[in-house]
């Protein structure tokens, strides 16, 4: 999808239809979420196209938001609640069982585990 502010809402929407899919509503607002951050920061700090890949297997799903910045990996701020925004990978940590990027050649993808049986407990 183009970076563009639309973006966010487009990807909630294309993860929320495929965990509905998988009837797997118990999951949908913390895929929804993390999606909607990785995706902002992807349009925010990359600027480039975003791809947006969603997969489950017995006991997890994954989320992996792919852009074309490879030198600019996302970090961790500062949880002070003061300073205006640098949470959302905060919130991403809270929800997932584990997260990370992967370098590409052509960029770099940030992925997401959330495992199937502890979601809905996080929120």
């Amino acid at each position: 999808m183009p970076p563009q502010a639309s973006a966010p809402q487009l990807a909630r929407d294309f993860v929320v239809e495929t965990v509905s899919a998988w009837q797997l509503q118990e999951s949908e607002e913390a895929v929804a979420l993390i999606t909607s951050e990785l995706v902002t920061n992807a349009v925010r700090h990359a600027g480039t196209e975003v791809t947006v890949r969603i997969r489950k297997d017995a006991s997890e799903i994954t989320i992996d938001v792919a852009d074309g910045v490879a030198d600019r990996v996302p970090r961790v701020s500062s949880s002070d609640a003061s300073i205006p925004g640098g949470v959302g990978l905060l919130i991403v940590g809270r929800l997932a069982e584990s997260w990370g990027v992967e370098r590409r050649r052509n960029g770099k993808s940030v992925w997401v585990r959330l495992a199937l049986d502890s979601t809905a407990d996080r929120l």
